[in-house]
């Protein structure tokens, strides 16, 4: 589509990228993994980009939208067609039914970014500091990734909006309540226990000492320091 819409009779069809991924996401998140409901509600878009909301296929009769005020394409025009071409694709149609329904990438990303601001990449943490620092990353994620979306105090929604430079625009997205910490009781309870079992911090280091793998240098052949600068300088002095 965006190749289709950079053409001078197609050039219409930029405008209805964003709503064509929209759709392709709501299809398989709404479907409940039925692949005949995919791609029913996948082939209504034919139409509906040409303004008409009601379908031959029974299992997606009609749209369930509002009444929008667009800028529709017109029934058999060129991008029209062109988008016909691309949504009714033999390939692309028999990729759609197959759509992920509930595994996606988002949780994975969002937990790759917490795990940043407990470890940091530009600070080195020993095997046993970075276990902790992951394990308390996964309990402070599944402990907020549930968070329902805040409210104002008239009861309204709360919507923010946001610039990735993926999109190349405003994108709203929903704010949710503030995190959670309430892990952190049943954190601190073990800690206490652990001060009653063990009878210092360097018994309890010592006592969880032999878990740790090897350092991945252990496994190569060490070779004396000063061959491998001469080595490497005569490379230059070739």
């Amino acid at each position: 589509m965006v190749a289709a819409g950079k053409s001078r009779h197609t050039e219409e069809l930029s405008s209805w990228i964003k709503a064509v991924v929209n759709h392709l996401y709501w299809c398989a998140g709404t479907s409940a993994g039925n692949q005949d409901l995919i791609l029913a509600k996948w082939k209504s878009l034919v139409a509906h980009v040409a303004d008409i909301h009601s379908h031959p296929d029974p299992l997606f009769p009609e749209c369930e939208h509002r009444e929008l005020h667009k800028k529709w394409l017109l029934e058999g025009s060129p991008a029209h067609q062109k988008l016909r071409e691309i949504v009714l694709s033999k390939h692309l149609l028999q990729d759609i039914p197959r759509l992920s329904t509930s595994a996606q990438t988002f949780e994975t990303e969002c937990f790759h970014s917490t795990l940043l601001q407990f470890a940091p990449k530009q600070v080195h943490f020993s095997f046993r500091s970075m276990k902790a620092r992951t394990y308390l990353v996964a309990l402070h994620h599944n402990a907020n990734a549930g968070r329902p979306q805040a409210v104002t105090k008239g009861g309204d929604l709360r919507w923010a909006v946001k610039y990735p430079k993926a999109r190349k625009g405003p994108v709203v997205s929903a704010r949710k309540t503030d995190g959670t910490y309430g892990y952190l009781e049943e954190l601190m309870a073990v800690v206490l226990d652990l001060c009653t079992t063990m009878p210092s911090y360097r018994a309890a280091a010592a006592a969880y000492s032999q878990d740790a793998p090897p350092f991945l240098s252990s496994a190569y052949e060490h070779e004396d320091k000063q061959v491998l600068v001469e080595r490497h300088c005569s490379r230059f002095n070739l």
